[in-house]
C-alpha cells in the first residue's frame, strides 16, 4: 500500500465521510450541532437552511459529517420510532430547467419506502404507480416528477428504465387523468398525514448555471415546499446571489430574493490557521522535512504560506503541485524556495508571472548588465502596481528573501542587507540564476552543475582518486554556449569553504586540483566581461585552500601536490602567480594579498626548480599551456640575459612555443564585433628580443601553420612587433 505522503500519491479532493475518523479541521462539532438542530425541526410548511462558504472550504465534508450523525441517530431509534429520511440531490448531474425539477422529485421518490413495505425500493413503488396504484407516498412523489417531465429523460437506474416505457398505454391513461396541481395536492396531504420528516441535501448549488440556480431556488420555494421537509442548500454565496439577481452584483447585506427562500443561513466555520498548517505539514512532509529551521524559513511561512492556505482545497492544490514538482527538482533547488515559488504560482499568479518575465532584472543580465538605477526602478514600479491590484504588501519581504541581490530595490530600503551570494549558492537558492533556470525549466539546464556532483566531491574529500575522476569527468562537460562547466564546480566548492559551516579542505583535494591544473589551463573559455573562466576559478579555489593553512604548512601542502602529481606546468603557473603577488616576479597589477607567505613561496620554489629543469632538458616545457609562465620562471631562475636567448631558440624550435610567447605580449579586446588582439604595452626588452622573434613569426605565418584565432594572434604580434621596432629605429636616428 502506498504511503499517502509519498510524491507518487497525489492528494485527492474527495470530501471526508466519517466525523469520528476523518475530522482534521474541526468540522465534526459544527456538523453534530447542525444535525441536532435539523432533527429538532418539525415544520408543517417545510424549512430551508443555507450553508454558505467559498469553493473548496469544506462544505461537502461538513454535510457528510452531518448526514453521518443523522444516520447514527436513526440507528439508535427505538423500534416504533420513525427514522428521518435523508435524501441527497446533486443537481449538477442534470442539465436543463425541466429536467432539474423532474429529476428532483424522482430522486426523492427513490429514497421513500412503499407505505405497505418499508423494505421495497422505488422501482417497485414506481411500477405499481405506473399500473394505476398511487396509494404509496413514493408513488405520489414520482407522479409529480412525471407530470413535470413525462419523458423522465435524465433519470438513472429504475427511474430511467420506466421513463423509456412512458408511452405504455396504461401509463398514458393515468397521466391523462390527474393534473399537476391535483397530484401535488395529494402529495401534500399525504405528507401532512404521515408527518414523516425528510431532509433534502442539495450540495454544490453554485456549480449550476445561473438559469439552473434560479430554477432550483424557484422549485424549493414553490413545488418543493412540502410539509415536514427540511432543505439544506450548500453554496458559495456570491455566485448564487449574483445568479438570482440576474448576474448583477448586489450588496449581500440588503434583502434579496434568496433571503425570501432561505430561512436560516449558516456560514461554514473557517478552520484555524494552525489546523490548516498542521494538515499541510502532514501532507507535504516529503519536502518540508528537508527544510532547515531558520529565520528565513519562518519569514517565508509568515509572508507567504499562512496567507495562501485558507481552505482544504488550497491544501490539496498546494500538496499536489509540490508532489508534482519536487521529484524533478529534489537536491537541485532549495526546498523552502520551491515551497515559496509554487505558492506564488498557485495563489499569486500575477506576481509569479512578473518574476518569470524579469529574469534579466533579477540577475543583472541582458539590458540590466549596465542598467541605470532609473531603469531598474521602473521594473519595481511595475511590481508595486501589480501588488496593489492583485496581492498584499507582505509579498514584498517574501520576494526580497527569494531574491536577496535585489532586496534594496524591491523593499525600497537603502540599508536592506540581503543574504550573501555564497550562501544563496550553497543552499541552491532561487536567487542564483542557474537555480532559477532549473526551477523554471522544471529540471537541470545545461548550464547547471548537479548538486549530486558537488555533494560527491564533498563526500570524497579524503579520496584523491574519486576526486580526480569527478573533475576529469567535468572537464568534458560544456554549457549551452559550448563553454566548459568545470569552473562552476570549482566555484561551488569554494563557496562551501566559506563560513558558517565551512567545509575543511584536504591534501587529497589539493592534489586532485593540481592533477587537472594543466588541462584546465589549456581550455579556451570565453566568459565575457563579467565572468571568470575555469583557470581563474581554479586559481581562486586553490588560493582559498592555501589560506586555511598556517605559515610553513602551506608550502608543504603545495610541494606535496606538485611532487605527488608531478604537474610541473601548473606548478610553474602557481609559482608565478604568487611570486607576482609577493613582488618577486615582474610587477603585480592585482590588488589581492598573496595566500601564502614569502617563506612558503620560497620553499615551494626550491621544490619546483629541479622538476622545472627536468622539463627544460626533456623539452616538455614546449607544451606548457601558459608559455608566459615558463618564460618568467626561466628568467627568475637563470637570469634575463640567458632567458632572452632561450626564448628565441625555443621559438625557432617549436611554432607552438612561438605562438605562446607572442600571445603573452598581446592584449585581448572583446567587443560587439568580436575579439581583437594588439600589443598595447612595450614588451619587456630584458627577456623578449623582438628583432630576433619577428622573422621567426613571419616565416611561421607564411607557412600557414595556424588558423582561426591563433593565426589572428600571430598576425597581431607581427604587426605590433613591426610597429615597435619601427618606433625604436626612429628614436635611434632622431637628432
Amino acid at each position: 500500500m502506498k504511503n499517502e505522503n509519498s510524491t507518487s500519491t497525489l492528494s485527492n479532493d474527495v470530501p471526508k465521510l466519517n466525523p469520528w475518523r476523518d475530522d482534521v479541521l474541526g468540522f465534526s462539532g459544527f456538523a453534530r450541532r447542525l444535525s441536532q438542530t435539523i432533527l429538532n425541526i418539525s415544520s408543517r410548511d417545510g424549512f430551508v437552511i443555507g450553508l454558505c462558504g467559498p469553493w473548496g472550504s469544506g462544505k461537502t465534508t461538513a454535510l457528510n459529517f452531518t448526514k453521518a450523525y443523522m444516520r447514527k441517530h436513526n440507528q439508535e431509534l427505538k423500534d416504533q420510532s420513525v427514522p428521518v429520511t435523508v435524501v441527497d440531490f446533486e443537481p449538477w448531474l442534470f442539465s436543463g430547467r425541466t429536467d432539474l425539477i423532474s429529476a428532483f422529485f424522482q430522486v426523492l421518490a427513490e429514497h421513500l419506502p412503499d407505505d405497505k413495505s418499508k423494505a421495497k425500493k422505488f422501482q417497485t413503488s414506481f411500477g405499481r404507480f405506473a399500473k394505476g396504484n398511487t396509494d404509496s407516498l413514493a408513488g405520489l412523489v414520482a407522479a409529480v416528477g412525471l407530470t413535470v417531465d413525462p419523458t423522465a429523460g435524465l433519470l438513472s437506474g429504475a427511474a430511467t428504465n420506466m421513463g423509456k416505457r412512458s408511452l405504455d398505454a396504461s401509463l398514458d391513461r393515468w397521466l391523462s387523468t390527474p393534473s399537476l396541481q391535483s397530484t401535488y395536492a395529494q402529495l401534500v396531504e399525504r405528507l401532512n398525514k404521515e408527518q414523516r420528516r425528510i431532509v433534502v441535501i442539495i450540495d454544490d448549488l453554485d456549480r449550476l448555471s445561473s438559469d439552473e440556480i434560479r430554477s432550483m431556488m424557484q422549485m424549493v420555494k414553490s413545488v418543493g415546499k412540502l410539509p415536514y421537509v427540511t432543505y439544506v442548500l450548500s453554496y458559495d454565496r456570491k455566485h448564487v446571489w449574483a445568479a438570482l439577481e440576474e448576474g448583477k452584483a448586489v450588496d449581500p447585506l440588503e434583502p434579496t430574493f434568496a433571503e425570501k427562500i432561505i430561512q436560516q443561513e449558516l456560514t461554514l466555520p473557517q478552520p484555524s490557521s494552525s489546523a490548516l498548517l498542521s494538515l499541510l505539514d502532514k501532507n507535504i512532509g516529503f519536502i518540508a522535512d528537508q527544510v532547515e529551521d531558520s529565520d528565513r524559513w519562518y519569514k517565508i511561512v509568515s509572508h507567504g504560506v499562512r496567507r495562501w492556505v485558507k481552505t482544504p482545497r488550497d491544501i490539496n492544490r498546494y500538496t499536489n503541485a509540490l508532489k508534482f514538482t519536487w521529484p524533478a527538482l529534489e537536491n537541485e533547488v532549495d526546498p523552502a524556495d520551491i515551497i515559496a515559488m509554487e505558492g506564488l504560482r498557485l495563489f499569486e499568479p500575477k506576481i509569479f508571472d512578473w518574476v518569470k518575465a524579469n529574469r534579466d532584472f533579477l540577475f543583472s543580465e541582458g539590458s540590466f548588465v549596465l542598467g541605470t538605477d532609473g531603469e531598474k526602478s521602473e521594473q519595481v514600479e511595475v511590481l508595486a502596481k501589480l501588488i496593489e491590484a492583485h496581492s498584499y504588501k507582505s509579498v514584498i519581504p517574501l520576494l526580497a528573501y527569494l531574491f536577496p541581490a535585489r532586496a534594496k530595490l524591491i523593499t525600497g530600503q537603502e540599508h536592506s542587507i540581503g543574504e550573501p551570494h555564497y550562501q544563496v549558492l550553497r543552499r541552491r537558492g532561487i536567487g542564483h540564476v542557474n537555480v532559477f533556470q532549473t526551477y523554471m525549466a522544471f529540471g537541470l539546464s545545461e548550464d547547471t552543475i548537479p548538486f549530486s556532483a558537488i555533494q560527491k566531491a564533498l563526500d570524497n574529500l579524503n579520496d584523491e582518486a574519486a576526486l580526480y575522476a569527478l573533475f576529469d569527468e567535468w572537464l568534458l562537460n560544456k554549457d549551452s554556449i559550448d563553454q566548459p562547466l568545470i569552473g562552476e564546480v570549482f566555484k561551488e566548492i569554494k563557496y562551501r569553504m566559506t563560513e558558517p559551516n565551512a567545509v575543511k579542505p584536504t591534501q587529497e583535494l589539493l592534489n586532485a586540483l593540481f592533477s587537472i591544473g594543466e588541462a584546465v589551463s589549456r581550455m579556451k573559455a570565453k566568459r565575457g566581461f563579467f565572468m571568470l573562466g575555469p583557470s581563474d576559478e581554479l586559481y581562486l579555489l586553490i588560493a582559498d585552500i592555501l589560506r586555511t593553512y598556517s605559515h610553513g604548512d602551506a608550502a608543504k601542502a603545495l610541494s606535496a601536490a606538485l611532487i605527488t602529481k608531478r604537474n610541473v606546468a601548473y606548478g610553474v603557473e602557481t609559482f608565478n602567480d604568487y611570486g607576482r603577488l609577493l613582488g618577486e616576479i615582474g610587477v603585480s597589477e592585482e590588488r589581492m594579498d598573496s595566500p601564502i607567505s614569502m617563506q612558503d613561496w620560497e620553499e615551494f620554489r626550491d621544490a619546483l626548480k629541479p622538476l622545472f629543469e627536468e622539463d627544460l632538458a626533456s623539452g616538455k616545457y614546449l607544451r606548457y599551456p601558459k608559455t608566459w609562465a615558463a618564460i618568467r620562471a626561466y628568467a627568475y631562475f637563470f637570469g634575463e640575459d640567458r632567458c632572452k636567448i632561450w626564448v628565441v631558440q625555443s621559438a625557432q624550435k617549436d611554432a607552438g612555443f612561438l605562438l605562446g610567447a607572442a600571445t603573452s605580449l598581446l592584449t585581448e579586446t572583446l567587443s560587439s564585433h568580436g575579439t581583437s588582439f594588439s600589443i598595447k604595452k612595450a614588451p619587456d626588452e630584458g627577456i623578449y628580443d623582438l628583432e630576433a622573434l619577428l622573422p621567426v613569426a613571419q616565416n611561421v605565418a607564411q607557412a600557414s601553420v595556424f588558423d582561426g584565432e591563433d593565426a589572428e594572434r600571430l598576425a597581431a604580434f607581427i604587426d605590433g612587433a613591426t610597429s615597435w621596432l619601427d618606433k625604436a629605429a626612429a628614436r635611434s636616428t632622431a637628432p
